[in-house]
């Protein structure tokens, strides 16, 4: 009975030396992957870098950084410019088209409002005739002139102004 005890006592020894061996070995095949997965990924991370290690990573990513920073602000300087420049260009447009002289053609004869943002800028007219053309220019400033405005000039202004 003594044997039978010793024989199961020794069979439980290698059984339980056995299992952790192969407990072992299962440890050591997943943190072999893990490690595999492991150096994948940051061979992935340090692509297309001239870095070699982790803190070379962070100095090339602050410079890129900075740089971003830079020309993100040359730009902004850049559309204050272009918005300074529009509020002087020509933003609204009215026309209206008519005809002065009721014998003669269709309606030839026009006036255009020209205006920057301020309301600033020139009203044109075209008076077609048999004889010929004239053209009239007059300035305007914040909507008003220091001419006599026509009825056809106003309301060219007025078209203008509307649409902005």
């Amino acid at each position: 009975m003594c044997s039978i005890v010793f024989f199961f006592m020794i069979m439980s020894f290698e059984t339980i030396i056995s299992s952790a061996l192969g407990l072992l070995f299962i440890s050591i095949v997943a943190l072999a992957w893990w490690l595999w997965r492991m150096q994948k990924n940051l061979r992935l991370f340090f692509s297309g870098k001239d870095a070699k290690s982790l803190e070379d990573v962070f100095v090339l990513l602050r410079k890129e950084m900075m740089e971003a920073r830079r020309t993100l602000q040359d730009l902004d300087a850049r559309i204050r410019e272009a918005r300074e420049q529009l509020r002087t260009s020509v933003q609204n447009v009215g026309i209206v088209r008519f005809n002065p002289f009721r014998d003669a053609g269709g309606d030839q004869s026009f006036c255009i409002a020209l205006l920057d943002e301020g309301k600033n800028g020139v009203v044109i007219s075209s008076l077609y005739s048999r004889d010929g053309v004239r053209v009239y220019g007059k300035p305007i400033s914040a909507g008003k002139s220091t001419y006599q405005l026509s009825s056809e000039e106003e309301e060219a202004i007025k078209k203008a102004v509307k649409e902005s």
